[in-house]
């Protein structure tokens, strides 16, 4: 088990000197299995039980995952915050198997799938009969286990608008390990930053990067074989082969971006925003940059907790991706390569903080316009808009 394969589990707990009750309340929540339970409890925290104790404490503490108590108060919870997924914004195109875990982590109400698909065909009928969609049927995949292989990409599906986005995910457990949004993907010391930011937070690095053949992925590639100190540590293929980064992307345009590519279109025909002007785009950037990377993180809080169903015929393992990640189980191995963090000072000059704006000049020249006009940094896409609508109505016309 890799030292600091728990933080985060271990995330948001009472306090440092939490109760028994507490842990098995805050892991319950995770989603994970008894047996994991147990062996967390016993390596973290020092806390021995059998597994009848457990679940004999579970049943006092009203801890179930089956036959969950439904009244008329938590309907009437669940129903509101599902309703406020849906106005929220690219909530709208959830199913209800994440909106059910959505349901789960974010408002701590826990109802089975059934009602939430109950809840959904009341609530949003029209978005139910447009998700009805069958996926594609892609080919197996296998690997010999966690952090084995990992697959980086960009997605370029928000570039017009100014918005480059970026992720890797590990090919065993399917975990996201990163999901970004800066002004460019074309940058490789940008991405040779966020591949030595997850390899710190890790204290490893994967037996294996793949990634396609652009120039962005060149520093990332030196970085990974100087780490592993072979030439075989990176693998260069075409697109369409990395495959489970790219099927990732389909999930990501349909669940979220989408959502975001038809406001910024519905923006450009009404005229709002003309994409051959270089300030309009950066003001995009400005008002929402940090709005969309907010929205990726809780994609990858969401995927990373959701349970992966079992594929009939298929090798690839079933189950939550960070339990995956972290506890791969019987017939499979932790391919973390350990890297002491110091190793990667060495590389620090080649890497590259993510800029919100191309132009450094320009953004410091929207924050003065804020400052001067009062104008508040947003926290939704709505004040997002507001701002944008201001700042442009504010700039010089070409």
């Amino acid at each position: 088990m890799c030292g600091t394969s728990l933080a985060s589990l271990q995330r948001d707990l009472p306090e440092d000197n939490a109760s028994e009750d507490e842990l098995i309340l805050h892991y319950f929540s995770k989603d994970l299995e008894y047996n994991t339970i147990l062996d967390v409890l016993r390596e973290q925290h020092g806390v021995i039980m059998s597994l009848r104790t457990l679940k004999r404490r579970m049943k006092s503490l009203n801890l179930k995952r089956r036959n969950l108590d439904l009244n008329n108060a938590k309907l009437f919870s669940a129903e509101n915050a599902i309703r406020a997924e849906l106005t929220r914004g690219p909530g709208c195109l959830m199913g209800y198997r994440m909106m059910t875990d959505a349901l789960k982590m974010k408002y701590n109400i826990r109802i089975p799938r059934w009602c939430t698909m109950r809840l959904l065909r009341t609530v949003d009928s029209v978005g139910v009969l447009q998700r009805r969609r069958r996926s594609l049927h892609r080919r197996t995949y296998c690997v010999a286990g966690p952090n084995y292989m990992w697959h980086a990409d960009g997605h370029d599906k928000l570039k017009r608008f100014g918005f480059a986005i970026h992720a890797c995910i590990d090919g065993f457990s399917r975990r996201i390990i990163w999901v970004c949004c800066s002004s460019s993907n074309n940058n490789a010391s940008v991405i040779a930053h966020y591949y030595v930011t997850a390899v710190r937070e890790l204290e490893g690095c994967p037996h294996v990067l793949r990634t396609d053949c652009g120039t962005e992925n060149v520093i990332m590639a030196a970085i990974q074989c100087a780490l592993r100190g072979s030439r075989h540590g990176h693998v260069y293929g075409n697109s369409q082969n990395n495959q489970r980064v790219e099927s990732w992307w389909c999930f990501l345009r349909k669940r979220r971006m989408q959502w975001w590519i038809d406001l910024f279109d519905d923006l450009e025909q009404y005229g709002a925003i003309n994409v051959a002007r270089i300030d309009h785009i950066e003001c995009m950037r400005f008002c929402f940059m940090g709005i969309i990377q907010r929205e990726l993180a809780e994609v990858k809080t969401l995927w990373n907790g959701h349970r992966i169903r079992k594929s009939q015929g298929a090798k690839c393992p079933s189950g939550i991706p960070n339990q995956l990640f972290y506890f791969s189980g019987i017939g499979t191995r932790q391919c973390l390569i350990n890297i002491n963090t110091n190793d990667c000072n060495q590389f620090t000059h080649q890497c590259k903080l993510p800029s919100t704006c191309h132009d450094t000049e320009f953004e410091e020249y929207l924050e003065g316009l804020c400052t001067l006009h009062n104008f508040m940094k947003p926290i939704s896409f709505v004040d997002a808009l507001q701002l944008y609508f201001s700042l442009t109505a504010l700039l010089p016309c070409s």
